[in-house]
């Protein structure tokens, strides 16, 4: 589900109502730093040669409410595009993919997703 054209002001009644009917929430404010620098999907890290967790990898039954209120223009380097296609598949299609060095794993998921915008579209929902 979308929600465009949102001043921030009601973003933050939205959020807290969520906050008090959903038994699991999580919040992801997107922005070009917060895709470039964080992540969003597990990966497997060689040098420590364990899975560090990402932003998306959460339990069926979670309400993922995406805040793109704040996005701005910028740069998407390698690990911000990574990022903006797993929020797109997993909106898409409820999947979430694992990276490992030598092979990709999806996992099904269960989750109702929120994405809410202050601009006509969101980059979720734009093919690229």
């Amino acid at each position: 589900m979308e929600i465009i054209g949102l001043p921030y002001d009601i973003y933050s009644n939205i959020l807290s109502i969520f906050t008090k009917i959903c038994l699991k929430i999580k919040e992801v404010k997107l922005t070009t730093d917060e895709l470039n620098h964080n992540l969003f999907y597990p990966r497997f890290e060689e040098e420590i040669e364990e899975l560090s967790p990402g932003k998306l990898q959460l339990s069926d039954g979670t309400f993922l409410l995406v805040d793109e209120i704040n996005m701005n223009e910028g740069k998407l380097v390698e690990i911000g595009i990574k990022n903006i296609g797993a929020l797109k598949s997993l909106v898409d299609f409820q999947l979430l993919g694992y990276e490992y060095p030598y092979n990709n794993i999806e996992i099904n998921h269960d989750i109702e997703i929120l994405v809410i915008t202050h601009k006509t579209k969101s980059i979720l929902y734009s093919p690229f």
